[in-house]
């Protein structure tokens, strides 16, 4: 009996304690299978069901821009939404997310990092362009200089973003005040001197590109006016300081008549005399006694020549001095019939660069180049404006350096803007870089 009783209570020990277990398994598999809710609320913690992600729109990434020699890249140097890496910008909690609409970010197509601006206002145009297209006697070079500008507008992917005003002789002011109605960031004009004495007497509201110069330089210019000009007087600076720079101090400067040419030989004038060297020795060119000059030059025996002069002028005076290195400005010749037949062979000039080499990559979106070197000069001014131009977008920047179709383009806080061109030598008939060879 005793064992018997024994092994009841044993039996029912064990029952017991597989009843436990049983009852342990469905607690622990119910768990599992509880909602994450009701798990919470047994913790006596309520979260809130996860609302669904916004889906935000790629917005651009202002790049490292390439470096001034490099060539354009192939979207023109404009930042693509699909390129870039998603950003998700901070949104207040009371805002709901709507769609944001990129705009390119317009960069200068071998700007330096400086002159990358942030992405623009849907609301008004970025860039106008201020010209006497309106105006008969300025017809021809409105309509070049923008041709270069909606060029590079159009390599830069931003042509929805620029505007051009167009103007007759003396209405400047009611195009500036269009402009800046429009509600615009940059203006680049006037392209005439006297619109430019008139815009100084009310000067603009924003930052401002004018095209030109005073004959006075010493008038104070307003803080928003910033000049890119394409005048003989860089060319001759850049020329006095390469020829100190090589070491030529016995210098002849054969002057013209011409009001362009007068220019020219007072800006070598004075630049070689601020360098600090004795001046040059200074001859009137007289057509008349062009025989006569080559005699006289072999007199004074100069290690160079600075011709001053222009025209069918220009192709007599080098026949007579072309026995000695001869300089001059490109603007000596307006036609590209003045120099075919080899008439100014070997010849060194300051010149736009892309009249140099305009197969370089780096001047692909100007396309073709025009017959007349004046209207190609003036195409490359506007194509090289509107870099300049997209630079200013937001303000001044602190630095500039392009290697433009115009020139090499720096920008100083305290100089301005400041455009060389490029030194180069006629050769056969064409011209090529002096660096070259």
């Amino acid at each position: 009996m005793v064992g018997q009783k024994t092994n009841r209570k044993k039996s029912c020990t064990i029952m017991r304690w597989c009843a436990r277990y049983f009852f342990a398994i469905v607690a622990i598999v119910g768990a599992f299978a509880m909602p994450s809710s009701a798990l919470a609320q047994e913790a006596g913690v309520m979260t809130a069901p996860a609302a669904p992600l916004p889906v935000i729109k790629e917005v651009p990434i202002a790049p490292t821009a390439p470096p001034v020699s490099a060539a354009p890249q192939a979207a023109g140097g404009v930042v693509s939404a699909e390129s870039a890496p998603v950003v998700a910008p901070a949104m207040p909690q009371s805002v709901p997310m709507q769609e944001i609409r990129v705009l390119p970010v317009i960069i200068p197509y071998n700007a330096s990092p400086a002159a990358v601006q942030p992405p623009l206002s849907q609301q008004a145009p970025a860039i106008v362009l201020v010209v006497p297209q309106k105006s008969e006697a300025y017809r021809l070079a409105a309509q070049a200089l923008r041709m270069g500008f909606m060029a590079a507008a159009r390599a830069a992917q931003a042509e929805e973003r620029c505007q051009v005003v167009e103007h007759e002789v003396g209405q400047v002011l009611d195009a500036f005040r269009e402009a800046q109605r429009m509600g615009v960031q940059v203006i680049v004009g006037p392209l005439v001197r006297e619109d430019f004495r008139a815009l100084l007497h009310v000067p603009p509201q924003v930052q401002t590109i004018a095209l030109t110069q005073l004959e006075d330089s010493d008038v104070p210019i307003p803080d928003k006016i910033f000049q890119l000009m394409l005048t003989v007087e860089s060319d001759a600076r850049l020329l006095a300081q390469e020829l100190l720079l090589n070491g030529k101090t016995n210098v002849v400067l054969l002057s013209g008549e011409t009001v362009l040419m007068k220019r020219f030989g007072d800006a070598f004038m004075d630049e070689w005399l601020k360098i600090g060297e004795m001046p040059p020795r200074r001859i009137q060119y007289q057509p008349e006694t062009v025989a006569e000059l080559r005699t006289q030059l072999g007199t004074l025996a100069p290690s160079a020549v600075v011709l001053a002069v222009e025209g069918n002028d220009a192709v007599l005076a080098y026949a007579q001095t072309k026995a000695w290195p001869t300089y001059a400005s490109g603007h000596i010749y307006q036609r590209a019939a003045q120099f075919e037949g080899f008439a100014f062979d070997r010849l060194r000039v300051v010149e736009i660069p892309w009249l140099v080499d305009s197969q370089a990559e780096r001047f692909r979106a100007l396309g073709a180049v025009p017959d007349s070197p004046a209207t190609a000069r003036l195409y490359a001014l506007g194509f090289d404006a509107f870099q300049v131009a997209a630079s200013f977008l937001g303000g001044a920047p602190l630095s500039l350096d392009i290697h433009g179709a115009s020139g090499h383009i720096r920008f100083d806080p305290k100089e301005g803007l400041l455009r060389n061109g490029q030194m180069s030598v006629f050769d056969g008939g064409s011209l090529r870089a002096l660096s070259a060879h």
